[in-house]
């Protein structure tokens, strides 16, 4: 089962969900956009804390357009859901969840995922939030609470909690100044702590120079703010042949993520340091602190391997490693080069979905529908890009590919 686990909601009821957020993130338009042109199995839809979006959820559970499963989460099968036009023909696991905002001591800011078992206590953790937030309609809102309380309400209730882009400078838990989970969580909160979220600048062999991560699953997801990014990150989960959020759950705690799906980290906005004032990019060695070493002004952002590389010189790993499953880099179809809308819609049109052409489709198949040059870089941005030559990402920017892609060798399809 294929999964993208955090895409946020633009809008809901009419009203402003996620700030940031394309107003074309509706529920429903997540749904179309997994199903029809993603191809996922499974998305979370992070903002099932905000009114609105609980009651068009629910409503279309009364329609019976989505289903409430027994083991939870919801599903969407095929039904037609309101606005007219094109339906999203495919099914999908809908998995509640809601990102929120904590002021760590000691750490700073950090953003957590709690992940919900259903509507009823979606509902509960919306008026547990109310209490601690200005306003409970918008998307990862600053509550007056500790990632120690979330984590024990969700276990309490049956869901989890992840620390979200956990390495980002931008509110991410080790990338904002923790060094440990243990800093914020007893033991038995982090029972209820089964994962962490790497982030787009980040992957497994990165986390994995952490020893104080080998207890936790890796997830990699797309933090979507628009309809394009969701699925840009995804995880492969095995789950039986009827998936709910229980089967999820479990997969996570156990570690039963076969595969994760994600960007090259140098693609990633915060992967090197970076000074606005003057343009410096960090390379080589880590950069750290506040100042810049080529312009001596105040004000670098920090990169995701700077950060990596100073907690990786702190800890002292002891013990084997965690087995893992692979981290396979791949380039979404719309960063490939040289793909635009025009060859999109033929590969949509000629393959289904972008799932389909990332992991099913051989190259000789994509090298009929676009081409050969296409096909090469569509190959190559799907099979490992350890050969690309790569701008890395810093500063809020993403990176990007400099060179023609090229298809390795032997590569037909990508699992």
């Amino acid at each position: 089962m294929l999964a993208d686990l955090h895409v946020h909601v633009g809008r809901a009821g009419g009203r402003p969900v996620k700030i940031a957020a394309s107003a074309r993130l509706t529920v429903t338009g997540i749904i179309a956009e997994s199903v029809e042109r993603k191809g996922l199995d499974a998305v979370g839809i992070v903002d099932a804390h905000s009114p609105p979006v609980l009651e068009e959820l629910e409503a279309l559970v009364g329609e019976g357009r989505v289903t409430s499963l027994p083991g939870g989460g919801l599903r969407y099968g095929g039904q037609l859901l309101p606005g007219g036009g094109p339906q999203p023909a495919g099914q999908l696991l809908l998995l509640l969840a809601a990102e929120v905002e904590v002021a760590e001591p000691g750490v700073g800011l950090v953003h957590y995922l709690g992940y919900l078992p259903d509507l009823p206590t979606a509902r509960g953790f919306s008026r547990f939030l109310a209490s601690r937030v200005t306003n409970v309609t918008l998307s990862s809102q600053r509550a007056r609470t500790a990632g120690e309380e979330l984590a024990l309400w969700l276990g309490r209730e049956g869901g989890f909690l992840v620390p979200a882009h956990v390495f980002t400078p931008h509110k991410g838990f080790l990338g904002a100044g923790g060094t440990d989970l243990r800093q914020a969580f007893t033991d038995k909160a982090l029972a209820s702590v089964p994962a962490v979220e790497l982030g787009l600048s980040a992957d497994a062999a990165m986390a994995d120079l952490l020893p104080g991560l080998d207890p936790f699953t890796y997830l990699t997801n797309s933090d979507a703010h628009s309809p394009e990014a969701i699925g840009r990150e995804h995880n492969a989960l095995e789950l039986g042949p009827e998936p709910d959020f229980a089967g999820v759950a479990t997969a996570v705690r156990e570690g039963r993520v076969t595969a994760n799906f994600g960007l090259d980290p140098r693609l990633g906005k915060y992967h090197r340091a970076f000074c606005p004032r003057c343009g410096f990019t960090g390379g080589g060695q880590a950069t750290t602190g506040r100042e810049c070493p080529a312009c001596g002004r105040s004000g670098l952002v920090g990169g995701v391997l700077d950060r990596v590389l100073v907690l990786a010189g702190e800890a002292a790993r002891s013990g084997a490693r965690r087995g893992r499953p692979p981290y396979v880099h791949q380039i979404p179809l719309r960063h490939v080069p040289g793909v635009g809308p025009v060859a999109l819609r033929r590969l949509l049109a000629a393959f289904g979905t972008e799932m389909a052409v990332l992991h099913r489709v051989p190259a000789s198949d994509l090298e009929a529908a676009v081409g050969e040059r296409l096909a090469s870089a569509i190959t190559a941005g799907r099979s490992g890009t350890a050969a690309l030559d790569i701008a890395p990402g810093a500063g809020g920017r993403y990176g990007r590919v400099r060179a023609e892609a090229r298809a390795p060798q032997g590569s037909e399809t990508t699992t």
